[in-house]
């Protein structure tokens, strides 16, 4: 086997979390070089939309809302959630005092306002180290040697830096508060705590957009783009974690449209006005842009922006930070495939995202695809997951690694992987049941949606305070929640029918007792979860409305001879002793639920 490039694909890459697509890939039995002849083709869903005075709302059928939507005994729960017929209140997500990019409302303000709403120095100061001691995403925006050279010269000299340069500082502070409010460390959580971190992030958001507009964003001069991108990415964590946010997607088209305006999506070697330094750095600007186009894309069901044969920027070189410098007359080499740098992790998801740009691609076509397509896609999919993950598995990379900032890379990488497998085979999921040419397809995306809600399970544990990951905790829920949430509507479509139809051409028990305790467990991490917005309303009232039903039709109930699962002093049922995960490999439990039996909703933790 080998990757697009012709590099030979380890084997054994991504083998915990992959959902063994060759063990259930078509054979010659079923689908093989004649699957369009054996195989009738299968119309996508038209999505899902929602028409009220004061929002018109389509999603695509690949969104969680969607699919809730279509399951007939659970149309009333979303509705009971859903903006009433005759509201007003447009939902407005904008923070106070906050500009609005996309239609020019912006309160009067002048430079010498700007700069009196900067902190003094040394809380500056302060801010600014705890943002690059964080960053991951970020540090591909900006060059953070140059950075600090530009940071000393502003307060040499406030005058001699852009308006579009102090909004990205701005834009760098209301991040940094972000970060801070969850480190480990209590003294740095509580640097700030006599500020008011809340309003401080409202403040430095608010000043980042009036920069924007003050630097006249839409002509595009330096710092633009990349303030842009921190400006929306400040937006979306601060927004609610799991809502369709419509604000961030509207900014996200003009953060494109400026983008290309500026050149961004051509590659900088073309240009001699343009030095090896900024080539390089815009090459790194644009790999965010290609990931988070796809990234809320797929957040909202909704074709993605940029089409690839429109842009031929080249992928960033393996360099660390140290290894450029803005008067570069000429790049070094790249350092070897060995040299796990944040560059390279970002080529390597790109080249995954790439695939599952296609992927979004077919689920959204209005005309159903050949299911040749269907398999060519998922091999490529697989193959090229494979190649890739065993690089940031957490035992491949230096022992002095940090060790949670590895696993969050594992994780993305994984999750990516197993939304895709969904999408891929979504349409296959109800036909796959009663015929045997698309159970395959059936197969894999059950065990997809099962494995990424046992890994939201295994996050909810580490994402707990003093958990290796409660830092990142913030992340997971605004990056990955839209992800968990599309697995539990899956799974809930799947308990749904299970409960309305004894036709299957597999032993659906066994697997539907497995569906039950996976929707059981997201139950729980859902319930708990301090996001009081619609989608997790909604998600509740249906798993708990789902779960009742299966639980009186029988489902989770011990066999006869299996061991009950003791409970603790409350009645709700004990979890499972921790036990390594072989996919995240931070030692945690990889059971949510008990197998055996199940003790009710009522009995929970709550």
């Amino acid at each position: 086997m080998e990757a697009l490039n012709g590099t030979p694909v380890p084997a054994q890459a991504g083998a915990s979390t992959r959902t063994s697509a060759q063990s259930i890939r078509p054979d010659s039995n079923g689908a093989s070089g004649n699957l369009n002849d054996l195989a009738p083709p299968v119309p996508g869903l038209p999505g899902y939309m929602e028409y009220t005075r004061s929002a018109v709302n389509y999603i695509g059928n690949s969104h969680w809302l969607s699919i809730l939507g279509n399951i007939s005994d659970l149309k009333d729960i979303v509705k009971e959630f859903a903006p009433k017929q005759g509201d007003e209140t447009v939902m407005d997500n904008s923070m106070p005092g906050t500009p609005d990019l996309l239609s020019g409302t912006n309160p009067k303000v002048g430079r010498r306002e700007i700069l009196n709403a900067i902190p003094s120095k040394p809380v500056v100061d302060t801010l600014f180290a705890e943002f690059f001691i964080n960053t991951d995403s970020e540090i591909m925006l900006v060059h953070p040697p140059t950075f600090r050279k530009e940071y000393v010269q502003f307060w040499e000299d406030p005058s001699s830096m852009p308006i579009m340069w102090i909004g990205q500082l701005f834009a760098f502070m209301c991040l940094a508060i972000q970060y801070q409010q969850f480190s480990l460390v209590e003294a740095r959580r509580l640097q700030l705590a006599d500020y008011d971190p809340e309003r401080l992030m409202e403040s430095f958001h608010a000043k980042t957009a009036q920069c924007l507009c003050l630097g006249g964003y839409s002509e595009g001069p330096p710092y633009t783009v990349e303030t842009l991108l921190l400006h929306l990415f400040a937006k979306i964590l601060r927004a609610n974690n799991t809502e369709s946010n419509n604000s961030c997607w509207a900014l996200w088209g003009l953060v494109v449209r400026i983008a290309m305006r500026t050149g961004y999506h051509r590659d900088g070697s073309y240009f001699p006005t343009i030095s090896p330094f900024q080539a390089e750095m815009r090459r790194r600007v644009w790999i965010m842009i290609l990931q988070w186009d796809m990234f809320l894309a797929l957040q909202l069901a909704l074709p993605r922006m940029i089409v690839p044969s429109q842009y031929d920027t080249a992928d960033p070189r393996n360099l660390t930070e140290d290894d450029l410098d803005s008067n570069l007359l000429e790049l070094p080499p790249a350092r070897p495939p060995s040299a796990k740098t944040n560059a390279q992790f970002h080529v390597d998801k790109k080249r995954l995202i790439e695939v599952i740009a296609e992927v979004a691609d077919i689920s959204s076509s209005i005309r159903p695809p050949p299911y040749t397509e269907i398999w060519r896609l998922d091999e490529l999919l697989n193959n090229t997951y494979e190649f890739i993950a065993p690089t940031w598995q957490p035992e491949s990379v230096p022992s002095d690694a940090p060790r949670a900032s590895v696993g969050v890379r594992t994780i993305f990488l994984a999750t990516l992987y197993l939304r895709g497998q969904i999408v891929l085979h979504q349409r296959y999921l109800g036909p796959g049941r009663t015929i045997p040419q698309y159970a395959r397809s059936r197969k894999i995306g059950i065990e997809a949606a099962l494995t990424l809600l046992q890994h939201q399970w295994t996050l909810y544990l580490e994402t707990q305070v003093g958990g290796p990951l409660c830092r990142h905790g913030w992340k997971f829920l605004t990056i990955l929640n839209p992800d968990f949430l599309y697995a539990t509507a899956i799974l809930c479509a799947e308990l749904a029918q299970d409960l309305t139809s004894n036709v299957s051409v597999a032993d659906t028990r066994s697997e539907g007792d497995r569906v039950f305790h996976s929707l059981s467990s997201a139950y729980i991490v859902w319930l708990h979860s301090n996001d009081a917005t619609r989608a997790v309303k909604t998600i509740v009232a249906a798993v708990r409305d789902l779960l009742g039903k299966a639980q009186t039709a029988g489902y989770g109930i011990a066999r006869a001879g299996a061991q009950m699962t003791s409970t603790g002093k409350h009645g709700e049922p004990r979890q499972p002793e921790a036990t390594a995960d072989p996919f995240f490999g931070l030692g945690q439990r990889s059971e949510p639920v008990p197998k055996a039996v199940y003790h009710g909703i009522a009995n929970f933790p709550i």
